[in-house]
């Protein structure tokens, strides 16, 4: 509500299978996402590759981030992606 996110995903990564978990994702009328598609995994990837927080203003302008097809599918426009470390793990 306080960004007006249409949509928010909290992620636990595996580095082992370099792969993402879905801890909790609602959607902006509070319903609950079961679908990791409906979110980038490459965007998802890149914030844990950097290590540290990514905001886009203006995805579809940005020619490193608009290339996803989760990106052009959903019609994404502003992502902020924030790494959380917990004991050596990765969650976004």
């Amino acid at each position: 509500e306080v960004i007006r996110a249409d949509r928010g995903v909290f992620v636990r990564y595996d580095s082992g299978t370099k792969s993402f978990d879905i801890i909790a994702a609602r959607n902006i009328n509070r319903e609950s996402i079961s679908d990791l598609g409906k979110f980038s995994s490459g965007i998802l990837q890149q914030v844990i590759t950097k290590k540290e927080s990514c905001l886009y203003h203006d995805v579809m302008s940005d020619p490193n981030i608009s290339q996803f097809e989760s990106v052009q599918r959903q019609q994404i426009k502003s992502i902020l992606g924030v790494p959380v470390f917990y004991k050596n793990e990765y969650g976004v």
